[in-house]
């Protein structure tokens, strides 16, 4: 972190969670829709349009909310208010490069979802297998991994968390020392080394500036004083000593848990429950939901990895997962163990998406449909319950063969009395 073009990576990255979800809910959007329109046969270019056009505006709208916000912060506001907003917003540097990673990121998604508009309405729209291959079922197989992985994401948040590991940093930055008493935090830092680091001469020359002081002892005890003030209000540090009592993850009580530390008669003390939440990582699931995209691939036949669109999204979309992967873990923002869960999360639930969506999606068009017409066809083991959707048939259900496959038909029947049911 004190290289400043890594921190300005790492600011790029962690801004970029706020950009990339519109991506997967792009694609998604924009697959029911062409499906929609190409059923329907919608010919009005400008209802085509529309949709695509408010995702687009909408993201300019509010990623300009987003850096102005990451812009507008002032460290006038942090020493009344003991915060570090303009300096940690900022990550260290000056006011300049929020505003432009946040604008970069608006150019790049605004390429991306104009390039994605006239893709799905102008290229995808001509598929003459919109429906024969339903392309619509893999965008929302998409969305059910999406899905369920990210709301288990943010539960298991409230479940397990840990202390933000900012020992190093904080103690490295501003020359702070291993003592947790608020009057002993910088005794290592004096008028003369302070410029060594970094955060300190940042925090200290704006202290005095600020408010209008020159620099002497009695002015630089003001500012350290104020330092340590400071950092110990802050969420995340000073950190706890000794660091080889933290876990990679805890279970806390969440019914009585805290968002900070306390102090007491100049001492820090950390509460048993003062926990970030940031087991498991959101940010990593962004990139890698993209990847969702292949289950609409997948319905035009095999994924061909020859292919150079298919390999440029790949390599693309990679190297986004990898970036956000490493400099999450370098920001000490997560953990490596943060990173690593939510993936092995996506992947488990992939099975689900794949096997049963398309079987969820056909079982909720059976229960709204007026005209219901049920196809049974037994095999050696199992039972299908297909529906009939635009002389298509389609299974909603397998049961066992027998037993379990008898009481569903009976409930059905009882459900709907006028059901038409056809055994093959």
């Amino acid at each position: 972190m004190n290289n400043y073009f890594l921190r300005q990576i790492v600011n790029f990255v962690s801004s970029g969670g706020n950009f990339v979800i519109t991506i997967p809910i792009g694609i998604i959007v924009a697959t029911i829709l062409e499906t929609l329109y190409f059923k329907y046969k919608i010919k009005n270019n400008l209802i085509k349009f529309a949709p695509y056009i408010l995702l687009i505006v909408g993201l300019i709208f509010f990623g300009s909310l987003y850096c102005i916000q990451k812009a507008s912060y002032t460290f006038s506001d942090d020493i009344k208010n003991n915060t570090l907003n303009s300096i940690w917003i900022k990550t260290l540097t000056t006011w300049k490069e929020p505003i432009i990673i946040c604008s970069i990121w608006i150019i790049i998604m605004t390429v991306i979802l104009s390039y994605g508009t006239f893709f799905f309405r102008v290229n995808f729209s001509r598929r003459s297998d919109i429906l024969q291959n339903k392309y619509w079922i893999g965008a929302l197989e998409m969305l059910t991994v999406f899905l369920i992985s990210y709301f288990t994401v943010l539960v298991l948040k409230l479940f397990f968390a840990r202390p933000f590991y900012f020992s190093v940093e904080y103690r490295n930055l501003f020359g702070m020392s291993d003592s947790n008493e608020i009057e002993h935090l910088f005794d290592g830092l004096t008028i003369e080394n302070y410029v060594n680091h970094p955060g300190a001469k940042l925090l200290i020359d704006l202290y005095l500036q600020t408010e209008g002081l020159e620099l002497n002892e009695n002015n630089f005890k003001l500012a350290t004083y104020w330092m340590a003030q400071t950092l110990w209000q802050i969420p995340y540090g000073p950190a706890p000593e000794p660091v080889w009592r933290w876990t990679y993850w805890f279970i806390p009580n969440i019914f009585s848990r805290v968002n900070s530390h306390t102090i007491n008669d100049g001492v820090i003390n950390w509460s048993s429950q003062a926990f970030n939440g940031d087991f498991p990582s959101g940010h990593i699931e962004l990139p890698l939901s993209i990847f969702g995209t292949f289950f609409i691939i997948k319905r035009s036949g095999r994924v061909n990895f020859k292919n150079k669109k298919i390999l440029l999204f790949t390599f693309l979309n990679s190297i986004m997962f990898v970036l956000t992967f490493f400099f999450m873990i370098v920001y000490r923002f997560h953990w490596i163990t943060d990173m690593i869960f939510t993936p092995i999360l996506y992947f488990a639930f992939l099975p689900i998406a794949y096997f049963k969506t398309e079987r969820w999606i056909y079982a909720v068009i059976f229960h709204f449909s007026k005209n219901k017409k049920i196809i049974i066809t037994d095999n050696v083991n199992k039972t299908e319950f297909k529906i009939i959707i635009n002389n298509e048939n389609f299974v909603f259900k397998i049961k066992k063969k027998g037993k379990k496959a008898f009481k569903y038909e009976y409930k059905i029947k009882t459900k709907y009395p006028s059901l038409l049911i056809e055994r093959i």
